[in-house]
C-alpha cells in the first residue's frame, strides 16, 4: 500500500505542470518568517496603476518567465494588524544565457517590490531602481537568480536573493 501511495504522489508531481520544481541555493529569508518562491513559465509581467495611483503586478499569458519571491513574517495570531508580507517580482527571457542589470536598468526586467503591512505611507507596490540583478542559465531547465536591491524611502527586510530554480 505504501509503495502505491508513493508512486501515486510521484505521478501527480511529474504529471502536473509545476512552476518551481527544486531550488539548491536557498534564498536569504529574513529571520522570524517564511519564504516561498515561484517561477512561472510562458508568462509576462504587467505593472498596472489603480485609480488612486498605487501600482500592482499582474501575471498574464506570454513568452517570458516570471520569478516571484514572497516573505511572510511570523506574527502572533492575537495581535491586531500585525500581518507583514514582502514580495519581489521580475521578468526575464528564458532563452537568454545571461542577464546582468543595475539600477535604472532593472526596469528592463520589471523588477517590482510589494510591501503589505499596517504601516501608513510605506505599504504598496514600487518599481525597483536601485540594485543589481544577475540571471544565469545553468542548463536547459535551470536558472540562477541573484538580486540585491533597495527601495528608496521604503524600509524593508528582504534585500538579497540568491536562488537556483528548475522548471519543466
Amino acid at each position: 500500500m505504501k509503495v502505491t501511495s508513493v508512486l501515486f504522489v510521484l505521478f501527480v508531481f511529474v504529471s502536473c505542470k509545476t512552476n518551481l520544481l527544486y531550488t539548491d541555493h536557498q534564498p536569504i529569508c529574513p529571520k522570524n518568517g517564511t519564504c516561498v518562491s515561484q517561477l512561472f513559465n510562458h508568462k509576462n509581467l504587467y505593472l498596472k496603476e489603480d485609480s488612486i495611483g498605487s501600482w500592482y503586478p499582474i501575471i498574464g499569458e506570454g513568452n517570458k518567465a516570471i520569478y516571484k519571491f514572497v516573505f511572510k513574517k511570523n506574527t502572533q495570531k492575537k495581535q491586531a494588524d500585525a500581518n507583514y508580507t514582502e514580495a519581489i517580482y521580475l521578468e526575464f527571457n528564458p532563452s537568454l544565457n545571461f542577464l546582468k542589470l543595475e539600477d535604472q536598468d532593472l526596469q528592463k526586467s520589471k523588477v517590482f517590490y510589494q510591501r503589505f503591512c499596517y504601516c501608513k505611507g510605506f505599504s504598496g507596490g514600487f518599481p525597483v531602481k536601485m540594485g543589481g540583478l544577475k540571471i544565469k542559465k545553468i542548463s536547459k531547465n535551470s536558472f540562477r537568480i541573484q538580486l540585491q536591491f533597495e527601495v528608496e524611502g521604503i524600509p524593508h527586510l528582504l534585500k538579497n536573493i540568491d536562488q537556483t530554480v528548475f522548471v519543466n
